[in-house]
């Protein structure tokens, strides 16, 4: 990918094709991000150099979005100032996106979705590179824009897939606990490894998902201030809303996502562009402008036992 970015740049250079120009840096950016989400996937820590690659994108970006306006004070009958707009707004959100993600932990799925989609968008702009320069045969608009719209449903498929391997696992390991705790109980060890001391405070939370939608089922992840996963809960929709309970917390601070599964196919569906289509929300119902909220906007303080509700929509 590196060859094939290097070469691009040096060709744009030499005909001087801006956009190419900049597509070439956006297709190695994608790739690099999904290389280094496997760092971040095995336990490592954002660096110098994952500022930088940042830092460049952004402002190759910004240079991009620039390049649209002036192409539209120039040129407004090319439609190429149209491509520059939308693909440099697009490249400043995600890559401003992708910069806040990678500065909080997260568990190892959502590492993975996000080599995932590194890995496809820098396939889907290195194809958008080929067919820009090759098939003539394709309308112009149609050469730069056909392989976003057919990967980008690829990208959003793979990740609701990796979500749902995630969640069964987990499922699959809380089903199978009682019967290794009766496993384990004529030797002692549930009396031993798995008691809990009398001293320690242990609390119970009740948390409940409201919905104006009135079937489905509600997945909900319970994260720890650390955004660790903690549990998760399974939940059917009745009367507009979803009940889950969960006990044995430590006090501390604890936040809350949730989903709302229309047709119990076991995973959120989005539309070609990767946007939720069924419901979602988060503790305190906090909501984001231009993506999910921040993670400190969803924290709640656990002291006692207490219950909580959020809505979904």
């Amino acid at each position: 990918m590196g060859i094939a970015t290097a070469t691009a740049f040096i060709n744009s250079l030499f005909i001087w094709i801006p956009f190419l120009l900049m597509l070439s840096i956006f297709s190695f950016y994608n790739v690099l991000i999904g290389v280094r989400a496997l760092r971040f996937y095995r336990g490592g820590r954002p660096n110098a150099i994952d500022n930088a690659v940042h830092a460049v994108a952004i402002l190759f970006a910004a240079a991009l979005f620039g390049y649209g306006i002036y192409g539209y004070a120039t040129s407004p009958q090319n439609f190429v100032w149209v491509l520059s707009l939308v693909f440099g707004a697009l490249g400043m959100f995600g890559i401003t996106k992708n910069f806040r993600m990678i500065r909080k932990p997260h568990d190892r799925a959502t590492w993975m979705r996000f080599h995932i989609s590194g890995m496809l968008s820098g396939y889907i702009a290195a194809v958008t590179a080929f067919s820009a320069t090759s098939p003539d045969f394709l309308p112009g608009l149609v050469q730069w824009l056909w392989p976003t719209v057919l990967f980008t449903p690829v990208i959003a498929r793979h990740q609701r897939r990796v979500f749902k391997l995630s969640l069964a696992t987990v499922l699959s390991a809380l089903i199978l606990l009682p019967t290794t705790l009766q496993a384990a109980q004529p030797y002692g060890i549930a009396s031993s490894v798995f008691a809990i001391p009398a001293q320690a405070k242990k609390l119970s939370l009740t948390i409940t998902v409201t919905s104006n939608k009135n079937d489905g089922t509600v997945y909900l992840r319970l994260m720890n201030e650390k955004n660790e996963k903690v549990d998760e809960c399974v939940a059917k929709v009745v009367d507009g809303k979803a009940v889950c309970q969960f006990e044995g917390l430590t006090p501390g601070q604890y936040a809350a996502a949730a989903f709302q599964d229309l047709n119990d196919d076991g995973e959120m569906n989005a539309n070609m562009f990767g946007m939720p289509v069924e419901p979602y929300g988060f503790s305190n119902n906090a909501r984001g402008q231009f993506g999910p909220p921040s993670f400190d906007d969803q924290l709640f303080d656990l002291q006692s036992n207490e219950s909580n509700t959020f809505e979904v929509k």
